[in-house]
């Protein structure tokens, strides 16, 4: 618009309307101009905008470097820097940082804190197994003096490996590190070991099925976290039932009423049924907590007295020697009994025939310990099993290096 109002028009005009602007910008303004090229390191001045291309094209690969530029990059030690290398103090500062991080697939090849890592992980098994053993009641001086002797050794070998870090650490150039004995690391990681019995479930096939140490995630699980019953009660009903027969009929039908209906023609003696409505057992705070099996009924006669297996030390801890169930269609009577002599029993029994006593106990006489149990319930104990383990000495599972 300026160009117009000064009276310049077509290409021509034009052109030269631009060169009369930019020389009377020129002739009012400096302008400075500085070419610089970083990344090769050099740099130029008095560089015009007319002379740019010319330079570039024709002089930069003749100008010298003046400043140090950094193309690509690598990290590393101290020993590795160019300035460092001629002093010895460097040289033995990375031998023993090598002596120390090193990471590679045996101990030879790996440094000492791998090692120690893998020795606390030995003992951190050792450990958890021994707090196993002592929760149902072993005593890993008779039962596993293997496990013990390991242990001592593994802690000789991780004091010895913490005492060369702590003398490291004040001292930085010793004379001369030898590495102590680490045979632990290769051992692998200690691991429970033991045998499991499911015992036949004794009852009817009413109910849905249940299985304690199934709810605890498996038996691995389960013995891991110390499944263990802490309380166990239960209760049972007693009902009085007429039997009777009805007129016209030739089949004999159990009344709940407390006398035959109007068309009996006749009764029997009456009898008492009985049976288990409900289980109930603690495990305490953990994996699965407390279980009830059946629902109480309306009418129960009698809530047992409470077996209780969580002793305080030093007490020897309680077991269950084994379980009495007699039954029919459902759980008709059950009696617990400790190893210690006590006993707790729903077991007055029905004037009807039922099957039994079955006694639930271990296979064998060995070190066995009640974790659980299983069977079917809904409104009344259906059937009922037990779920033992024996804890066997330890036993070594392979694992990858840490």
């Amino acid at each position: 618009e300026d160009l117009k109002t000064q009276g310049v028009g077509g290409p021509a005009e034009v052109q030269m309307g631009l060169n009369k602007v930019i020389g009377e910008i020129s002739e009012n303004h400096r302008t400075r101009v500085r070419f610089v090229v970083k990344q090769l390191g050099t740099e130029a001045v008095g560089i015009t905008p007319d002379t740019m291309m010319d330079f570039a094209h024709h002089q930069l690969p003749n100008t010298p470097i003046v400043k140090p530029v950094v193309l690509s990059w690598t990290m590393g030690g101290y020993e590795q820097v160019y300035a460092f290398r001629k002093h010895d103090f460097i040289h033995r500062l990375a031998v023993n940082r090598m002596y120390f991080l090193q990471r590679g697939p045996t101990p030879g090849e790996r440094g000492l804190l791998q090692n120690l890592t893998q020795v606390l992980a030995v003992l951190s098994g050792f450990d958890s197994i021994l707090h196993t053993y002592a929760h149902y009641g072993h005593d890993p001086v008779r039962f596993d003096q293997r496990l013990l002797s390991h242990k001592l050794k593994a802690e000789a070998q991780s004091l010895a490996a913490r005492r060369q870090v702590s003398a490291f650490l004040k001292d930085p150039f010793p004379d001369k590190l030898e590495p102590p004995e680490m045979s632990m690391t290769e051992v692998g990681v200690p691991s429970l070991n033991f045998e499991s019995h499911r015992t036949p479930a004794y009852g009817g096939n009413g109910g849905t099925a249940f299985n304690d140490v199934e709810e605890a995630g498996g038996w691995h699980a389960a013995v891991r976290n110390r499944l263990q019953p802490k309380l166990i009660s239960f209760s049972a009903v007693k009902d009085w039932k007429l039997s009777c027969i009805v007129a016209n009929a030739s089949t004999v039908n159990v009344s709940d009423a407390p006398h035959c209906p109007d068309n009996a023609t006749s009764s029997k003696e009456g009898y008492w049924d009985s049976h288990v409505d409900e289980l109930i057992v603690d495990y305490g705070q953990g994996t699965i907590g407390k279980k009830t099996r059946g629902r109480r009924q309306a009418g129960t006669w009698m809530l047992t007295d409470v077996l209780d297996l969580r002793s305080p030390l030093p007490k020897p801890i309680h077991t269950v020697s084994n379980i009495t169930v007699y039954h029919k269609a459902y759980v008709s009577s059950l009696t617990v009994r400790a190893d210690d002599g006590h006993m707790i029993s729903a077991s007055s029994l029905s004037d009807r025939q039922v099957e039994g006593p079955f006694t639930i106990k271990p296979p064998d006489a060995g070190n066995w310990r009640l974790i659980g149990f299983h069977g079917r319930c809904e409104q009344l104990l259906d059937s009922l099993g037990a779920l033992y383990v024996k804890l066997l000495p330890f036993e070594y599972t392979k694992t990858p290096v840490l």
